[in-house]
């Protein structure tokens, strides 16, 4: 997967990269989404300067954004409620960012 990777904490943009990441394995309860549209939100503005980071669990480099649009491709375990080719948009929560 392509993603939006905060390096370090800063005001600079030399601090955010676009990298090539390894999809996460899926949990129970868990689906792929191909992104089709994906946005920064405040928060993830504010995280970018080092604001929340006493806050959440993650230390840089780490992928912002929570919030997204896209097409389910697979699903975890026990997932009843989605089907594979389904559109949906999301926001994974601060405890799941990227």
């Amino acid at each position: 997967m392509r993603a939006h990777v905060l390096t370090k904490y800063g005001k600079s943009n030399a601090a955010l990269a676009f990298e090539e990441r390894q999809d996460p394995p899926l949990g129970p309860g868990e689906v792929r989404i191909e992104v089709e549209a994906a946005a920064l939100n405040p928060v993830d503005l504010k995280t970018r300067v080092g604001e929340p980071k006493m806050l959440l669990p993650f230390a840089p480099p780490f992928v912002l954004g929570s919030d997204l649009a896209g097409k389910v491709v697979e699903l975890g375990s026990g997932v009843t409620s989605l089907r594979v080719g389904d559109s949906v948009y999301a926001y994974a929560g601060m405890d799941r960012m990227g």
